[in-house]
């Protein structure tokens, strides 16, 4: 699937909340009590991917595979570019931690 498809596929399933979060309004990766609950997924040339994760390579180009996307605005169904960053696995847990003790 091209980039461009890609990104009609993904502003197709959004609704954009006060905060600017493009919310991702399609299927998730559930709602148990593992660690990756809560994520929008979608289809991509057969494949099961994470929407923020698509999004994010559309935009910016590649990611290596053990660098992870931190939603900066904290909400795990934002594919909004500006609300992604790369990030090391030891770094989005600090940044996750920090959240969890601001709320």
């Amino acid at each position: 699937m091209r980039r461009g498809e890609l990104l009609e596929k993904i502003k197709s399933n959004i609704k954009i909340n006060k905060n600017n979060c493009w919310l991702w309004k399609g299927a998730t990766s559930g709602k148990g009590k593992s660690a990756g609950r809560g994520y929008g997924r979608m289809s991509v040339n057969g494949y099961t991917s994470a929407v923020h994760r698509v999004m994010y390579v559309c935009v910016n180009g590649y990611l290596p595979n053990k660098i992870q996307v931190d939603h900066i605005c904290n909400n795990r169904l934002c594919c909004n570019p500006e609300h992604l960053q790369q990030v090391t696995c030891k770094k989005n847990i600090k940044l996750r931690d920090k959240r969890k003790v601001k709320k």
